[in-house]
């Protein structure tokens, strides 16, 4: 799916589907998650899905997996000039964080920038302020935003502008990935999850 202003609109959702399915199918077929999602069976462990990063948040402070540890984390990955997906999920997190009632002080939210080079933490800050202060920003080096990528399974590359100018956005696949307290695995939510469907399920697990 190719996520960015260079990709007609009418064409994002139908590409979204299909490529998340493919990337959960990739990510999940070999360790059975796949069989475990679709019948709402436990996940097997150790889960495929996570693993060592360290990147720096909004403020410049060091933010490692270990901090994932003890609570209960929603991550986005994604881009602050991409202005369709990246909002709207920001902001369908938000929500439904705010639907969750005390429950809500349970989880962690990250936002994980596929733009390293254009996203820094002083940007990062201004732009999440306008979306929630719940929100944790994360960036780093271009290599420290790849290992962490890889460990989420998460794909993404630049797309050129085709006009031939110096601008590019990212190509990625927006999923909203659902850490447990012990930093494993639990769930995906797909793109076009609404607010009160993510509250609903986390809600449902929790308890």
């Amino acid at each position: 799916m190719q996520i960015s202003k260079f990709i007609p609109r009418p064409t994002i959702l139908i590409f979204a589907l299909v490529v998340s399915f493919e990337i959960l199918a990739m990510g999940f077929l070999a360790s059975g998650r796949l069989h475990s999602l679709i019948h709402h069976e436990p996940a097997a462990k150790p889960s495929l899905i996570g693993g060592p990063f360290t990147l720096q948040d909004q403020d410049g402070m060091t933010v490692t997996n270990k901090d994932l540890h003890g609570h209960h984390s929603l991550i986005f990955f994604g881009y602050t000039r991409e202005q369709d997906v990246t909002p709207t999920e920001l902001r369908v997190i938000s929500a439904a964080l705010g639907l969750l009632g005390a429950d809500a002080a349970r989880f962690k939210t990250y936002f994980v920038t596929l733009d390293p080079e254009r996203d820094q933490p002083a940007l990062l800050k201004s732009y999440l302020a306008d979306i929630s202060p719940a929100l944790t920003g994360l960036t780093g080096s271009p290599e420290q935003v790849a290992v962490m990528a890889k460990a989420y399974h998460m794909f993404y590359r630049k797309l050129p502008d085709p006009s031939g100018g110096q601008d590019y956005a990212i190509d990625y696949s927006p999923l909203i990935y659902w850490m447990g307290p012990d930093e494993k695995f639990i769930k995906p939510f797909a793109y076009t999850t609404d607010a009160k469907s993510l509250a609903e399920t986390l809600k449902k697990v929790l308890e």
